[in-house]
């Protein structure tokens, strides 16, 4: 019998939302907290993640004997322990049972990390109309790029060798596209393993069996000699776009659907946590493009070049067939949730694009527009249409934006890669611009679209 056991140290690459699954008097969407009212990922979420990425290979074998089973008149209870992950803070420390109010306001960092102190996303989803569509107006609550968690995984053999399978399940967690919580489609959830502990305990030793019973269960004891993390490259089930040195031509905006003491609509930014060692530092909020916002502006431009591929015009077809979730490319490419007319059951199928947010390398002064709508009767403001607006210029940074894609997406029809491709084609030449106030000249960028010939291994 052997027992194979890991404790990884978790780092965003993105922000993350893992929620609470219920609502409060403020927001739609909480994120999962411990006792403490600090954010923990339950272990249930992780196994399920995992689990989900040999679901999407078909391996039933490997998921029986890993995961477990249950049939008519047999079953097997899983091999693998999933620890809930609990947040990492100064010094390399761990939060584990009860703190004091004390203890937490003590910290800067804890202090920052309470649900009441997180940053919020507001989305709004929009419809071919322009307009907000049917519950697509929420908000959420997310945790800021940079923050480290830590677990511990534990695989049991018994009679038959999980060498390789051990290696498998460290492979996944350390992928390029390990992704836990919600929204991980628009822009979240996107892990890395900082660094790890692994150790083989083999109970046929007397000396390991006394070493598995004598460790501690506590995060914060020492329980070996840390590794490196390192990726595992791009999964083999996925393809990545990259869009790289993106520039904006002029001006641009992501409108936070915030003022502040100066103007009446500010940018969106979010704080980053970058760590020194073991210490986390938190930065000045940063210029925000969510993916969310490049999530929606792609869907539509998929939609309109594969309709002009598949010959869908105006006037030979209805055109709700061939807009929003009735497009082919967007139904295979972004999911679907829809009930068909005289059926009980919905129909459902989740997206197969994974988005990225972007954040700017380094900010630069806004510029502050004023507008005003001038009454031609009276020569006056209009009411409710005098207003200013901070925007940002074309001397930031972004850092560069990975897509990626399932393989399975493009296996039916070729004219979605060539739509999906096109449509990316257009933000690297300033046919499709992002953000807000796009009707005014703003939003336009430049870039370079690497397709996945170059960036898959």
């Amino acid at each position: 019998m052997k027992k194979y056991l890991a404790r990884i140290v978790f780092e965003a690459e993105t922000p993350l939302h893992v929620g609470s699954g219920s609502s409060d008097l403020t927001l739609d969407a909480p994120v999962n907290c411990d006792a403490n009212g600090l954010p923990q990922i339950n272990g249930a979420s992780l196994a399920g993640v995992i689990r989900s990425y040999f679901d999407e290979k078909n391996d039933k074998e490997f998921i029986n004997r890993i995961f477990g089973f249950q049939a008519k008149n047999k079953g097997e209870g899983s091999r693998l322990v999933v620890s809930n992950a609990h947040l990492v803070y100064e010094g390399g420390r761990v939060v584990e049972g009860l703190m004091t109010n004390g203890e937490i306001t003590k910290s800067k960092y804890l202090k920052a990390m309470q649900a009441y102190a997180l940053p919020l996303r507001d989305h709004c989803r929009i419809d071919d109309k322009g307009t907000a569509a049917d519950k697509g107006k929420f908000d959420n609550c997310v945790l800021p790029k940079g923050v480290r968690f830590v677990c511990e995984v534990e695989l049991t053999e018994n009679d038959e060798d999980l060498s390789q399978d051990w290696e498998k399940l460290l492979q996944v967690v350390s992928s390029d596209t390990f992704r836990v919580g919600g929204k991980v489609r628009s822009g979240l959830g996107r892990l890395s393993v900082v660094k790890l502990i692994k150790h083989a305990f083999d109970f046929s030793n007397e000396k390991d069996v006394e070493t598995y019973l004598n460790r501690s269960s506590s995060f914060n004891a020492v329980a070996g000699e840390w590794v490196k993390g390192e990726s595992s490259g791009n999964s083999d089930n996925y393809l990545c776009y990259i869009l790289d040195d993106i520039k904006p031509e002029n001006f641009f905006t992501f409108g936070s659907g915030y003022g502040d003491e100066e103007v009446d609509m500010t940018p969106k930014k979010e704080i980053v946590v970058k760590w020194n060692g073991d210490d986390p530092e938190i930065s000045k909020a940063k210029i925000l493009v969510p993916a969310s916002s490049i999530k929606g502006a792609i869907s539509h431009r998929t939609a309109f070049y594969y309709n002009k591929y598949a010959g869908n015009f105006a006037g030979k077809v209805n055109p709700e067939e061939v807009i929003g979730t009735g497009n082919e490319a967007v139904k295979t490419l972004f999911g679907y949730d829809k009930k068909a007319k005289g059926e009980a059951k919905k129909e459902i199928a989740a997206g197969k694009v994974f988005f990225d947010d972007m954040l700017v390398s380094c900010n630069e002064k806004e510029q502050i527009f004023n507008h005003v709508s001038i009454d031609r009767f009276t020569g006056g403001a209009m009411n409710g249409a005098l207003f200013d607006e901070k925007v940002c210029g074309n001397s930031v940074k972004f850092e560069p934006l990975k897509i990626y894609v399932e393989k399975s997406a493009f296996e039916k029809d070729e004219k979605i890669q060539m739509a999906f491709e096109k449509a990316l084609d257009d933000i690297c030449t300033g046919m499709l611009p992002l953000g807000s106030s796009t009707m005014r000249g703003h939003g336009c960028f430049t870039g370079t679209l690497k397709k996945p010939e170059g960036n898959n291994e």
